[in-house]
Order: C-alpha cells, then structure tokens, then sequence
C-alpha cells in the first residue's frame, strides 16, 4: 500500500495494550526518507510503556514525548489482540487485517512529482 505524505502529516500507529487493554498511540512525522517520532500517547502504565519517562498529561491521556529518534523503516507484528491501525494525515487503514495480522514494513520513499 502506497499513501502520499508531506513534512507535516502524522503517522500514528495505534493499537490496543495486550496487558492493559487501553488505547496507544505512537505518533510520527516524515522527515526526508526517514520517520522520526514525535510523541506517544497512552491511557495506564503498563509492561513496554514508559513509565520512568518524563510525561504531560492531554485529554486524561499521558503523552510521551522521545528524544528525537529516525527511521528509515518500520518494522512493525500486528495481531488480532492489538488490532493495529495506520491513520495517515486522518485516513485509517486496518493493517491487522490487511497482513492477516503478519509483519508490516513502514517507510517513507521522496518520490518527484510529474
């Protein structure tokens, strides 16, 4: 699947905890070829959530916000419990299903337009 992106448009990932069965979020941004993310939000603290970092709280949600991290792909396990989304500048895609909850690669490609 190909989507088109600018600078500005978020890349969320969002899936249910498998412990804590609330909602996260890891948020992204395009920077070149590579995704840098910008922040994390979650509902409850939980195995693999960061839970000695430096949080706000938003929306009764606690947003982490990384030190500046790059990547130049996404390797990604969906699965039936996670239930993985990919929203992209606000259009959904259920990646769980569409990988019949396999791996999923996530890069961004500079492409001229014509």
């Amino acid at each position: 699947m190909t989507t088109p992106v600018s600078d500005e448009t978020e890349i969320v990932i969002e899936y249910t905890h498998s412990v804590e069965k609330t909602l996260v979020r890891d948020v992204y941004v395009p920077d070149g070829e590579m995704l840098v993310m910008t922040r994390m939000e979650f509902s409850s603290f939980g195995a693999g959530l960061p839970s000695r970092a430096e949080v706000t709280v938003s929306d009764g949600r606690y947003v982490y916000e990384p030190p500046s991290e790059e990547y130049s792909t996404l390797h990604l396990k969906t699965g039936g419990v996670a239930d993985h989304n990919l929203i992209v500048g606000g259009e959904r895609y259920d990646i769980a299903a569409m990988s019949d909850n396999g791996a999923v690669e996530l890069t961004v490609e500079r492409r001229l337009r014509t």
